[in-house]
């Protein structure tokens, strides 16, 4: 083999495994995005029934 053709499949390579990591990187992005959007919807659904569990609480104190 020549130098030509070591330094062709060195580039090659690169740009395939560049090419990859790229795509995973995406990947791993949208991961993350729906796992943020999944966490803030269970939050807004705790933050309710947090909300609606201390007025009850509030209004039995009061009643006391």
């Amino acid at each position: 083999m020549g130098v030509q053709t070591c330094i062709a499949i060195a580039v090659a390579s690169s740009a395939f495994f560049i090419g990859v990591s790229l795509f995973a990187v995406g990947v791993i992005f949208s991961d993350i995005n729906d796992l943020y959007a999944d966490v803030m919807g269970e939050m807004n659904g705790f933050k309710v029934s947090v909300s609606y569990r201390f007025n009850h609480f509030i209004c039995w104190m009061e009643a006391s």
